[in-house]
């Protein structure tokens, strides 16, 4: 679907799976690189399209509770089981993802200086 097409983040995370799974070992500086990089695509590849699938769900419930003269918990019903619905959960998962990623790459990076300073 067109919201979900966040192929930057999803390749990187991916890389770096592959790399973890590997045993390759980064340089701090790169740790902290790469948290950089994935966190400017946040904002273009997951907040962006939540927020526009948000609105739409959002217009449809107004619909639905004005046109249909629906009670807002069964309006909310019948949105929490579309399509969209589900992306907004899979990008909002798709963000923690992400954040915990950058947070425990700044975490890495400086247990990673600090062990440097300690065997230099």
């Amino acid at each position: 679907h067109k919201y979900m097409e966040n192929k930057t983040i999803d390749r990187f995370l991916s890389k770096m799976e592959k790399d973890i799974k590997e045993g390759v070992i980064l340089a701090p500086e790169e740790w902290i690189s790469r948290a950089i990089k994935l966190n400017a695509f946040i904002g273009s590849e997951i907040d962006e399209p939540l927020y526009l699938i948000e609105n739409k769900l959002a217009k449809q419930k107004a619909e639905m509770f004005k046109d249909l003269n629906m009670t807002a918990s069964k309006a909310n019903i019948y949105i929490e089981a579309t399509d969209e619905f589900m992306q907004t959960k899979l990008l909002r998962a798709k963000r923690e993802q992400v954040r915990e990623f950058i947070k425990l790459a700044k975490k890495y990076a400086e247990a990673i200086k600090e062990e440097y300073k300690y065997t230099s």
